[in-house]
């Protein structure tokens, strides 16, 4: 695609087809639909080599949108919600600061690097976190099913995991709290595996762990450090 911009103006409309699609700079005008229909096995992946701005309706499909750009950003005024998104070795993918940027619905999978200001990752669908690389965002809502895998590494400031929702954590994943950072658990966490970790980055501050009255717990193995002065804080009505 060199640097080519492919704008998607009104009405909708349809990415198919057998093969891979590599974009430069996709953009979705005000009022434009657009679906990814997706039947290939394996799953086809369509890349963006720089930037993906959103101003309509996107539907995913169970597309892999795959950014391989040194300096992409997912732009536009209206959140997409992906199927799978992945971050290649060679890419940087940049959200900037719009809280409601990024929604996903199966993967997020990051092998490269993700830049985020303040905005979130809303995880809707049943979802895992994957990728070679450690992923560093504001903050993370859950309303589907999450799982943060072995070997995993995310530093957040705020975790919320909806009463609708469930996050388990596998093996050696680790989460990290920034300063300030906050755990709120409203649906059911599990651990599992060998030593899945939640700390602090850095080790010296710490972060709050509230288990609120529509939550649970089930902590099958794992370490948990660096907590504030009310541990790990149970509701009276929490299953833990």
């Amino acid at each position: 695609p060199s640097t080519s911009t492919i704008v998607f103006t009104g009405g909708s409309q349809s990415v198919v087809g057998s093969q891979n699609t590599n974009f430069y700079n996709l953009t979705l005008d005000s009022g434009a639909t657009l679906v990814f229909n997706n039947t290939a096995t394996p799953v086809n992946t369509s890349s963006i080599g720089n930037d993906w701005t959103n101003n309509g309706t996107f539907t995913s499909s169970d597309a892999e949108i795959k950014f391989t750009g040194a300096a992409s950003s997912v732009l536009g005024a209206t959140t997409t919600t992906f199927d799978t998104v992945i971050i290649d070795t060679t890419g940087t993918l940049n959200v900037g600061n719009t809280a409601d940027r990024l929604h996903i619905l199966s993967e997020f999978q990051n092998n490269g690097a993700y830049t985020t200001g303040n905005s979130k990752i809303l995880f809707a669908g049943t979802g895992i976190w994957s990728g070679s690389a450690a992923t560093t965002v504001k903050s993370v809502d859950v309303i589907g099913t999450l799982t943060l895998g072995n070997g995993d590494d995310v530093t957040v400031t705020s975790f919320t995991l909806w009463n609708v929702g469930s996050f388990t954590m596998d093996g050696k994943s680790t989460l990290w709290f920034a300063t300030g950072g906050a755990f709120d658990v409203r649906g059911s966490f599990t651990t599992s595996g060998s030593t899945p970790t939640i700390t602090s980055s850095p080790t010296s501050v710490q972060y709050s762990f509230t288990v609120q009255n529509s939550g649970s717990l089930d902590l099958n193995s794992g370490n948990i450090a660096n907590l504030n002065a009310n541990g790990i804080n149970i509701a009276t009505t929490a299953s833990a």
